[in-house]
């Protein structure tokens, strides 16, 4: 499932400022930070259910490869998407 930025929710948003420190609106995708990398994966996981919490989501994100990172976190010259 993939979905674009403008559906993650207001909690998603609050959660990836909280984990990155970086105020979404400040957000580049062709600077992601690692940290960012895998806070967006976390929050693709936790939106397709495969982990209960954000939390949760982001832990597993950790142990992804960058290969299975860049498939949850589709981002191309018009758009980025989050999701599988």
């Amino acid at each position: 499932m993939a979905m674009d930025f403008n559906s993650l929710t207001l909690g998603d948003l609050e959660y990836f400022e909280d984990q990155t420190g970086i105020t979404f609106s400040a957000f580049d995708a062709d600077t992601m930070s690692a940290k960012a990398m895998r806070t967006l994966a976390g929050i693709a996981l936790y939106r397709d259910g495969k982990a209960t919490s954000r939390e949760a989501a982001t832990d597993r994100a950790r142990d992804l490869t960058l290969e299975e990172t860049t498939a949850l976190i589709k981002i191309n010259d018009d758009e980025a998407t989050v999701g599988e």
